[in-house]
């Protein structure tokens, strides 16, 4: 009868301890998966980053706005094909930069609600000058000052791009070692657990 009782306390830590090891087996598993995920989302911002896309666009500003200078001061008839050129990359660029999901992580800041208005505006703006035949000088003049003007809302963009990006992957880094703490400690509990089950 003794050994009958032992018997089922022995039976009874058995099962009370794989019990245990399941659950913080499951634990951890969640928490590997969590991170996992957490590396994945890092490592598709660097791919497809908002940084880059902000870059890009303002890269694409520059050229064109260089060139609408160079085709201004130049004497002689503007260069009709590379202004249409450089100004059709720059659509593309601020096409992307609206419809792009990674954009998302920006659409709330300050400077992006200030700077959608003015550019909507430069583009209707632009699209009239563009769309002359042959191009008028005296209008190109008057649309490089709308580009000098709004070069401080392009530059904005991409420091609140910096800036956002930069909180992201302190706050992913942050998750990250607190998911490594807690892994930690669980093992710890599971050897911890382990070794009192073995000195039973």
């Amino acid at each position: 009868m003794n050994g009958s009782g032992k018997n089922k306390r022995y039976l009874l830590w058995l099962a009370v301890g794989t019990g245990v090891l399941a659950v913080a087996m499951a634990v951890l598993l969640g928490l590997q998966i969590t991170q996992k995920r957490a590396i994945e989302r890092a490592n598709d911002l660097r791919a497809d980053s908002v940084t880059a896309l902000v870059f890009q666009f303002e890269r694409e500003f520059l050229r064109f706005r260089q060139t609408l200078e160079a085709s201004v001061i130049r004497p002689g008839a503007p260069d009709a094909d590379n202004l249409t050129l450089r100004y059709d990359l720059f659509l593309s660029r601020l096409s992307l930069l609206r419809e792009n999901p990674t954009t998302e992580l920006i659409t709330h800041r300050a400077e992006y609600q200030a700077a959608m208005p003015h550019l909507d505006d430069l583009i209707a703006q632009a699209d009239q000058v563009m769309a002359a035949n042959p191009l008028n000088k005296k209008d190109l003049a008057t649309l490089l000052v709308a580009l000098n003007t709004i070069g401080v809302d392009v530059q904005a963009l991409s420091l609140a791009a910096n800036s956002e990006v930069a909180a992201l992957l302190e706050s992913q880094d942050k998750t990250m070692l607190q998911q490594n703490d807690e892994i930690i400690r669980l093992t710890l509990a599971q050897l911890l657990f382990l070794l009192v089950a073995a000195g039973a």
